[in-house]
């Protein structure tokens, strides 16, 4: 488990590139509208 969380800020980082590629593609928003949108769903993620 302390493995995982070591890894944490890592995996939100991907999290956050993932999320703004996809918005991207699936609903055209635009570069910067969709890494905004990625950043503050994977700051909520580290919220928890």
């Amino acid at each position: 488990m302390s493995d995982f969380r070591s890894k944490g800020p890592e995996l939100l980082i991907d999290l956050t590139e993932h999320i703004a590629v996809a918005l991207n593609e699936l609903v055209s928003m635009d570069d910067g509208t969709a890494r905004h949108v990625a950043k503050e769903v994977a700051d909520r993620m580290s919220a928890h």
